[in-house]
């Protein structure tokens, strides 16, 4: 096959004019490549529109930021359990920390974070830490998520106790955190206290020890309780008894829930 090339003639017309290895070094007056011509512009040409699109699109994002420039940042400051316990536990102990990360809150991972990762956790930010990858434990971790942050107000659901129990022996967790600190800001916090003292009450049968201003249930892979649980209402009832938020009504939260049949 010949290969063409587009050109000019000396009338001026565009058209295609064969060429050949004798005449490709040659000069023809009356035929200027196109690419020669123009080549500069074409290849300049996509350069240009992307960067023009680029600069659009960062537009809102500048006057988005513009209020909070200079940025600030603050280091992160875990709550003292994770800085005076953590470091101490046995290797590979599996925690349930809450915040649940999984669950909008991912202070959770920054704690571990900076403890040095003494500790394994249940759950995770980003792709991986979706509740639908949870597998045949999605309906505890749904339930456990439910008990850590909610937009609406938490509600235990019949079966969400018997489920976070096979869920926490699934996953072989040690020990459950719950940091309880008022100045903790509020990203750092599950939004009820007590509804989550009186849930994990009722799912490991056990009260909880106050310990470096945080709420821990231990002993957990020693064996957790079978059955159904507490039901429901039972479990709000006693939830009432935090209302105040104080340290003694939360006690007494678990007292009431650790009674029930």
């Amino acid at each position: 096959a010949i290969p063409a090339g587009l050109g000019c003639g000396p009338d001026g017309r565009a058209g295609v004019r064969p060429t050949s290895s004798d005449d490709a070094g040659s000069h023809d007056m009356g035929t200027v490549s196109v690419g020669r011509r123009r080549g500069h512009g074409v290849r300049w040409a996509p350069a240009t529109a992307g960067l023009a699109v680029a600069a659009i699109a960062l537009v809102p994002v500048g006057f988005y930021l513009w209020p909070t420039v200079p940025m600030v940042t603050q280091p992160v400051r875990p709550p003292s359990w994770f800085t005076t316990v953590a470091p101490h536990l046995p290797p590979r102990q599996v925690l349930l920390v809450f915040p649940v990360p999984n669950q909008v809150i991912e202070s959770a991972m920054a704690w571990q974070a900076v403890a040095g990762f003494p500790y394994v956790m249940v759950g995770g930010g980003g792709p991986g830490g979706v509740i639908e990858r949870s597998g045949i434990e999605r309906p505890g971790a749904e339930a456990i998520g439910r008990a850590s942050f909610s937009f609406t107000g938490q509600q235990l659901r019949p079966g969400d106790v018997a489920a976070t129990r096979a869920a926490l022996k699934s996953w072989r967790v040690a020990e459950v955190v719950l940091p309880d600190r008022p100045t903790m800001p509020v990203y750092d916090r599950v939004s009820s206290v007590p509804h989550v003292v009186a849930f994990m009450t009722a799912v490991t049968g056990r009260v909880p020890v106050r310990v470096s201003g945080s709420w821990v249930w231990t002993g957990i892979s020693t064996g957790l309780p079978t059955g159904p649980g507490p039901s429901p209402d039972a479990v709000r009832a006693c939830e009432a008894l935090g209302s105040n938020g104080s340290r003694t009504a939360t006690e007494w939260v678990a007292a009431c829930t650790v009674g029930l049949p």
